[in-house]
């Protein structure tokens, strides 16, 4: 998509979450993963049908600071359960536990 509106899509969503420092790993799990179980619930796939197109473009990002933005999901059409698939969804999804992700502060607060 690449900054491009499709008039085929009959939303492009765009899912910014802020992460901030106040969030431990757990925290970041749960909130990515009710993201995540949304984009393939029933409801939300039975409100997609009722588009004209019956499709959306969507991306998800996070942030903490100007300096700490993060593209999750990259632009991707949803067009049905097999575009939501939560498998495809899941691993985009993992809170990264390496060292210097933004969850990673050695006890500091």
């Amino acid at each position: 998509m690449r900054g491009q509106l499709d008039p085929k899509n009959d939303v492009e969503l765009i899912i910014g979450v802020d992460v901030s420092y106040s969030m431990d790993i757990d925290e970041l799990a749960v909130q990515r993963e009710g993201y995540a179980q949304a984009i393939v619930s029933k409801e939300f796939l039975q409100a997609l049908k009722t588009g004209p197109n019956r499709k959306l473009a969507v991306t998800y990002f996070e942030w903490a600071a100007s300096s700490d933005q993060k593209i999750i999901i990259p632009w991707r059409v949803i067009d049905g359960p097999e575009t939501a698939d939560a498998d495809k969804t899941y691993p985009l999804m993992t809170v990264a536990k390496e060292p210097g992700h933004r969850g990673e502060r050695g006890g500091n607060r």
